[in-house]
């Protein structure tokens, strides 16, 4: 039976979870960042307007006793993410951590395409935040992830202006810890090796292959052809450097 086979390549990506569906090879990708300069990670606090962009410790939740004394975290990272890619996971990993308590937390996004890093504690409580948000409780362990954060991840990236490689902005703030409950965590300015990583997974790894019959039958195009990727038609015979180069590319074109 002739067939015909699309490949889709995505940048700086790692194959993961492959699995058959529907005469397909459906690859996932996990896109990771991390924080690469001083000033994209710090902690903040709103009611002193503490703010510390070189700190060796990330800070979050209260930290004395008494009214005041929340302390909440920003990260910034640059993500290879297309627009409106189907996120499937996405969450953040900490290491050198230590809790007091039982803190808890709020994570949320800026709700902006390419933001900058905040320049004060006013600064980064006067950024608008993503309508998704997730509660996240950190455990006693020095390395440990997030909650998964795909509904802050996916808004971002559906932004009618989000462009694959722009910053991402991500606050985990204080949510009403009791005095003295918080969680410190590595920052880049402690050892840049032991900084903060988003990890993003996503369909459409580093080569997502479909074999489809020639005689009538219809591909299940839909989750594929919402990537801004390359496309290329292979038939039969046909080698990679004869290969046409598609812009766009239905169920049609089958």
């Amino acid at each position: 039976l002739a067939f015909v086979a699309l490949l889709l390549f995505a940048g700086d990506t790692e194959a993961k979870g492959c699995k058959h569906e529907h005469k397909r090879k459906c690859e996932m990708a996990v896109a990771t960042a991390d924080i690469v300069a001083s000033g994209d990670d710090g902690y903040y606090q709103p009611d002193d307007g503490s703010f510390d962009p070189t700190a060796v410790s990330l800070q979050a939740g209260d930290v004395i006793v008494g009214a005041g004394g929340e302390r909440h975290i920003w990260l910034r990272f640059r993500i290879n993410v297309p627009p409106n890619t189907t996120i499937t996971a996405a969450s953040i990993a900490f290491t050198g951590g230590a809790r007091t308590g039982a803190p808890t937390f709020v994570i949320k996004g800026e709700a902006a395409d390419n933001p900058s890093a905040p320049a004060s504690a006013a600064d980064a409580t006067g950024r608008t935040r993503t309508s998704a948000s997730v509660a996240w409780a950190p455990t006693a362990s020095a390395s440990q992830s997030t909650a998964d954060i795909t509904t802050i991840i996916q808004e971002i990236v559906n932004r009618a202006g989000w462009a694959a490689n722009n910053y991402v902005n991500i606050f985990i703030e204080d949510d009403a810890s009791a005095d003295l409950n918080f969680w410190l965590g590595s920052s880049f300015d402690h050892l840049s090796n032991t900084a903060p990583t988003l990890s993003i997974t996503h369909p459409g790894g580093a080569v997502t292959t479909l074999l489809v019959p020639n005689e009538g039958e219809e591909a299940m195009l839909d989750d594929i052809l919402s990537f801004d990727h390359t496309l290329m038609l292979f038939k039969n015979n046909v080698t990679p450097t004869d290969a046409t180069v598609l812009a766009d590319l239905t169920a049609a074109d089958f």
